[in-house]
């Protein structure tokens, strides 16, 4: 069955990024960075965690945007994706450095004069797509049903002398 819990696991599995690379990256980040996983313990996340942490990991790959720069507008970023959104494919992120200022865009016709502009409808797929993998149900997915027919539950006996 599978776990309902969001782990590192899950973070590289979507973002790409390797143990090593989420560790340090967390280690980098305000917000993650005081937080203590216990020895032994996975850390666990949440599905916010995840966007966030997939939204860096674009910005970082694609953008190359330093650790340093994502350290400062994270809280921003995050900011920006939590609560209330209208969710779209179209959506956007819109991202400036002088002020750090972080602006979600769920209407596509709006202009953007500056700022780095992130697409976050491949992003929001790759998050769903994994968590939909992730916390589906084995008793009620769409798989194949094996039908084996009828079977013998126990061997008969045969009567001795009768």
């Amino acid at each position: 069955m599978a776990s309902f819990l969001i782990t590192s696991a899950d973070i590289c599995k979507v973002t790409g990024y390797t143990r090593n690379q989420v560790r340090g990256l967390l280690q980098k980040l305000p917000g993650y960075a005081e937080q203590e996983a216990a020895p032994g313990v996975a850390r666990e996340y949440t599905r916010s965690d995840l966007l966030i942490l997939a939204v860096v990991h674009h910005m970082e790959a694609k953008f190359k945007i330093h650790r340093d720069a994502l350290a400062a507008i994270v809280g921003l970023v995050r900011n920006e994706l939590s609560g209330p959104k209208t969710i779209n494919q179209d959506a956007r992120l819109v991202l400036l450095v002088e002020p750090p200022s972080a602006i979600y865009l769920a209407n596509a016709h709006m202009q953007v004069n500056e700022g780095v502009v992130i697409a976050l409808g491949p992003i929001f797929e790759r998050v769903d797509s994994h968590l939909k993998k992730k916390f589906e149900n084995p008793y009620t997915s769409a798989s194949p049903e094996l039908n084996f027919g009828p079977t013998l539950a126990a061997p008969s006996r045969k009567k001795v002398g009768g």
